[in-house]
């Protein structure tokens, strides 16, 4: 009798178990699937994996934004081209948007992104002659007819997508060179502005 009734307990407390959230993508897709008519709140947009972008770079390139309510049968593509739009900025080298259930009607938004290498140096070394023979048989592989320096560049100088180049050059041709692009300068993100300086001193 004791064992009956501990089965009996036990049935009768699954039963009455509700579905727990988050819900991720499968148990998603099959919501979706079963009623695509319903409208999904955003509630809320995390964004994980960023440490050097702003996230509201991220945010501008999401077409669903917080507080907007999405048909859930057109959801997937929304976050399908909001995945590719992020990719496309050419700052990361990973991106995934996690679409999670908070509620039956409310929805989250998980973003994971994978950062690039902003910095690349190059170091420079130009022959001043037509080809390494006339340098070395002619001139005798006399350094001060090559050019040798560097130059510098950073894809995501303060996080907002904004490009600084610098470039240091010596030796036959002396010259320094200095840009700066901010793609997004204005609280609209719409507008931006680039400068540029450069010196340069030859020989002849």
């Amino acid at each position: 009798c004791i064992l009956l009734l501990a089965i009996w307990a036990t049935g009768k407390t699954f039963a009455q178990v509700k579905p727990s959230y988050p819900v991720f993508r499968d148990e998603l897709l099959l919501k979706l699937k079963e009623d695509s008519s319903s409208k999904l709140l955003i509630r809320e947009i995390t964004i994980n994996g960023n440490k050097k972008t702003r996230s509201y770079i991220i945010l501008r390139e999401i077409l669903l934004k917080k507080g907007d309510s999405a048909i859930a049968g057109k959801l997937m593509e929304l976050v399908t081209l909001s995945k590719n739009l992020v990719y496309n900025s050419n700052l990361f080298l990973e991106v995934e948007i996690q679409p999670i259930l908070e509620s039956a009607h409310d929805l989250r938004l998980e973003v994971t992104v994978k950062e690039r290498w902003y910095i690349l140096p190059i170091p420079q070394f130009r022959l001043t002659d037509r080809n390494f023979n006339e340098w070395f048989k002619v001139y005798n592989a006399d350094f001060n007819r090559v050019i040798y320096g560097a130059k510098f560049t950073h894809y995501n100088f303060s996080g907002r997508g904004d490009q600084l180049r610098a470039s240091i050059l010596s030796g036959y041709a002396r010259s320094l060179s200095f840009s700066y692009v901010a793609p997004s300068s204005n609280n609209a993100l719409t507008e931006g502005y680039s400068i540029a300086t450069s010196y340069t001193q030859n020989r002849e």
